[in-house]
């Protein structure tokens, strides 16, 4: 669970905040860990249980930040079947009120930083 949020701010918050450029050594070690949950997600329906769990909330929220970034998660099989899972889980507790939109305004933050740069 760690690691993954640790790799998504290592890659995409030097950038937001200092205004460092991306580094594809870090993007690297970023897709690791999203290759390393798919493989975990592999045959399952959840993270840590055969039910959605905490382990899930948590990863969803890292996993749906991935998504608003615009990380490709499409060659990962396993993690997008899960997180529709999750969303649709979440649903009944207004998933997009409480995770999805707040995700894509740290996502808007993270590409104005980028448009900035790249005007610079």
């Amino acid at each position: 669970l760690g690691t993954l949020y640790m790799r998504l701010t290592d890659y995409y918050f030097p950038t937001m905040f200092i205004g460092a450029p991306l580094d594809e050594g870090k993007r690297a070690k970023l897709a690791e860990a999203v290759g390393w949950l798919n493989t975990i997600l592999e045959g399952r329906q959840y993270a840590a249980a055969e039910h959605f769990t905490i382990a899930d909330l948590t990863l969803l929220v890292t996993v749906s930040q991935l998504e608003a970034f615009e990380f490709e998660l499409r060659p990962y099989k396993h993690i997008r079947q899960w997180l529709d899972r999750c969303k649709e889980h979440m649903a009944p507790f207004d998933y997009e009120e409480l995770n999805a939109n707040k995700a894509n305004l740290l996502a808007d933050m993270f590409k104005a930083k980028m448009n900035q740069s790249a005007a610079s």
